[in-house]
């Protein structure tokens, strides 16, 4: 069933509409909603990143990953799209063109998860099949910091909002670290 959440202004409601025409030759492992306009990014088996309109037209399709496309986030200002895949590589998109403007790879490790601190488009946190949390340098495709603690693969990276000074991170070990 092809529907979408969207949460009313301040009121907590949440209202739930049909996206129609939103259509993938393969299944959808990820989403994001861009923070600003309504689009929103599919990450799907066939390696492929897809922008949508709210109304089910697709925008655009970016194409670089050689396996699933796994995970997602847009950057605060929605100008950045990242996306993680099973092929051991992080690509960063300009929204606007769809071009991809770095790849960050590491051999032997699939990403399940990315998250871009809050108000940077140069510093994203990954989670990946190894027990690591790195944080990443966008413009130099460097770690910057190698977060260690997990006795197992990662599965979720959030930054606290508004500086993103706090970063929590989940792992399949059943901890979650901050």
């Amino acid at each position: 069933e092809r529907r979408a959440a969207r949460a009313a202004p301040f009121s907590g409601e949440v209202v739930v509409e049909e996206l129609r025409n939103v259509h993938h030759d393969s299944f959808v492992w990820c989403c994001a909603l861009h923070p600003v306009v309504p689009m929103l990014a599919t990450g799907c088996g066939d390696g492929n990143v897809r922008l949508w309109r709210l109304d089910g037209e697709c925008l655009r399709v970016l194409r670089g990953h050689r396996e699933w496309v796994y995970c997602l986030a847009f950057d605060s200002f929605g100008d950045t799209l990242c996306s993680g895949s099973y092929d051991s590589s992080l690509r960063v998109w300009r929204v606007a063109t769809g071009e991809c403007v770095a790849v960050i790879r590491r051999a032997g490790c699939c990403f399940n998860a990315v998250a871009f601190q809050p108000g940077s488009s140069d510093h994203i946190a990954a989670a990946s099949s190894d027990p690591a949390i790195r944080i990443f340098r966008i413009t130099t495709a460097s770690v910057v910091r190698t977060l260690l603690g997990h006795t197992g693969a990662g599965t979720s990276v959030a930054f606290q909002p508004p500086h993103g000074r706090l970063l929590a991170s989940a792992s399949v070990d059943g901890t979650v670290k901050l």
